[in-house]
């Protein structure tokens, strides 16, 4: 079974609220068929999907490898490719041995600036992770 690991719920419930806000702003937007309303019922859409798809967003760790759920895509990452994890105030990142990056979606923050929670929560998700990688490397 599978450890997965979330953004807080507050976060989740704050961006999704956020979303629902924005897609009912465009629902009002509606009026008779019009540029606008093509637009709006397009920015509506949008909004909804960014609402239900952050639901989705989460890091699975797996015995041989980390999953990436993110917003486009998941990204399997085998645990002999992974060197570590970094963070900065805009989310988390998986270290490959190759020099590249791959960001997790179900950490990122939108708005730069200190912020001593999001720090905390930053610091606590990358030594869980960390303590897997060695883990399951040495397993």
């Amino acid at each position: 079974m599978p450890i997965v690991m979330r953004a807080p719920m507050m976060r989740r419930v704050f961006h999704a609220v956020v979303s629902l806000l924005g897609s009912i702003g465009g629902a009002f937007w509606i009026t008779p068929v019009s540029w606008t309303t093509v637009s709006a019922t397009i920015a509506t859409i949008g909004f909804l999907a960014v609402a239900v798809r952050l639901w989705f967003l989460r890091v699975e760790v797996h015995p041989g490898d980390l999953v990436l759920v993110n917003w486009i895509r998941t990204v399997r990452v085998p645990w002999r490719t992974v060197d570590g994890f970094r963070h900065n105030d805009r989310g988390i990142w998986v270290r490959r041995t190759d020099g590249a990056d791959v960001r997790m979606s179900a950490f990122d923050h939108f708005w730069q600036g200190p912020n001593p929670w999001r720090e905390r929560t930053m610091r606590s998700v990358e030594a869980q992770l960390e303590d897997a990688r060695k883990m399951h490397r040495s397993g």
